[in-house]
């Protein structure tokens, strides 16, 4: 997905390493080929569950925040619909793959999600946007890179297969479009670059922290 302009095409530089970081971990390589633990699999799985529902109070507390209706509504949206894939993957994503769900968060998903809430009520409004951008752009190209490369007949294809789909392009366009439009001769863009930065982190966190489940 292409920046919006110069600020997102900064905050796309910056995070470049990580991306490459992410795309070449372990979790994503094993994820492609199919070899991933199962153990590691159900332990991402479940705390992405507990992480989709954490995402949509932060994107609902964002919305509210908005003076522009268009944001305010998109930000609406998208707290609705991640209420909705969560409600999917604890009703039939979980039992297709036998995975049972988390009673809490682990270290790193919950320390991100605290990092998404605080920025929501706390921060100014552009680095609250910024904050909730890499989850969605970040898992729109990497997923491509995943598909692109999966195995046939892939044992994770309907995992991989959620983060893909043209509505889901779409949301992860309009985000950007928007962060774009907010930070726009902005006082607060290098907050939220670092914003932006801090989040992909999180992002590479959470793959490599569900390779060190133990069995």
């Amino acid at each position: 997905m292409k920046p919006q302009g110069a600020i997102t095409e900064r905050m796309w530089a910056e995070v470049g390493t990580i991306y490459d970081d992410i795309i070449h971990c372990e979790f994503v390589e094993r994820l492609m080929d199919g070899t991933l633990p199962d153990n590691c699999f159900a332990h991402y799985l479940s705390q992405d569950a507990l992480y989709l529902k954490k995402d949509a109070e932060a994107l609902a507390i964002v919305a509210t925040r908005c003076e522009k209706s268009e944001h305010r509504a998109f930000y609406e949206a998208l707290a609705i619909d991640g209420i909705q894939v969560e409600e999917i993957f604890q009703r039939k994503m979980l039992p297709l793959f036998n995975v049972k769900s988390a009673k809490s968060s682990s270290p790193a998903f919950g320390t991100y999600t605290q990092f998404l809430l605080r920025n929501a009520v706390e921060a100014p409004l552009g680095v609250a946007m910024a904050a909730l951008l890499p989850c969605f752009w970040l898992y729109s190209e990497v997923g491509k890179v995943i598909r692109k490369n999966s195995i046939a007949e892939n044992r994770f294809q309907a995992f991989i297969e959620t983060y893909s789909g043209d509505e889901y392009n779409d949301f992860t366009f309009r985000f950007i479009k928007i962060v774009e439009e907010q930070l726009t001769e902005n006082e607060i863009v290098e907050e939220a670059i670092e914003a932006f930065k801090q989040s992909a982190q999180f992002e590479l966190e959470l793959w490599l922290e569900a390779m060190r489940v133990d069995g």
